[in-house]
């Protein structure tokens, strides 16, 4: 594992009314059954998950200034809670109403990888098991995470009922993609890092 005690990530931030509707799902999987990992993080979609660099954080930002120059907000669609990977409840937010991908998703991903993967590390061991691309088993697909690593696979069920019964969408049906944030996070990586987890933001790019 390389040594920095750095990671740092590059997300979509939902509009108002989804980041509140998320928020309340994670204070309430917290409350009713001591989920804590999925609220460790502000609301959020990944663009480029968890990634170790050398870079200072000013070459980040000048990078991505110039990738997104032209970048426009856009409208992401709420297709409804799904069960991702082992133990991940996130509600999918990939397709356009007629169940085609987004292809402002796929844009705005290939802006930021364009940007940011010459400065990761590479030995960093989160890039590769990102999500990416258009095709294949790992492709990108974009979601807001309710409940990740801590649910216990046999209850995986109950917490979807739980949280959308009857296929109820979590927050409104669309969410504006008007904001994307670089952040910076810390903690002890190979110990208990959901107990010692902290973040800053470090810059934002808003599209009002």
């Amino acid at each position: 594992m390389h040594s920095s005690p750095y990671r740092y990530g590059f997300y979509a931030r939902p509009d108002f009314d989804f980041s509140r509707a998320q928020a309340e799902v994670h204070d309430l999987l917290r409350r009713q059954y001591g989920l804590i990992s999925g609220g460790l993080f502000m609301p959020h979609a990944t663009v480029k998950g968890f990634f170790v660099s050398d870079a200072q954080p000013a070459q980040m930002i000048e990078r991505l200034d110039a990738a997104l120059d032209g970048w426009e907000a856009f409208t992401a669609y709420n297709n409804g809670v799904i069960l991702m990977g082992a133990t991940g409840l996130v509600v999918s937010v990939r397709d356009l109403p007629d169940g085609s991908p987004n292809p402002a998703w796929h844009a705005l991903q290939d802006r930021a990888w364009a940007a940011l993967e010459p400065l990761i590390a590479p030995d960093c061991d989160f890039t590769p098991g990102d999500g990416h691309g258009r095709t294949g088993d790992n492709a990108f697909h974009a979601h807001f995470t309710l409940a990740m690593a801590d649910p216990p696979r046999r209850m995986l069920s109950e917490l979807k009922a739980f949280v959308a019964p009857g296929g109820r969408l979590v927050g409104p049906p669309t969410i504006r993609i008007e904001a994307l944030h670089l952040y910076r996070f810390s903690a002890d990586w190979q110990g208990n890092w959901p107990q010692t987890i902290r973040w800053e933001l470090l810059n934002s790019w808003w599209r009002p």
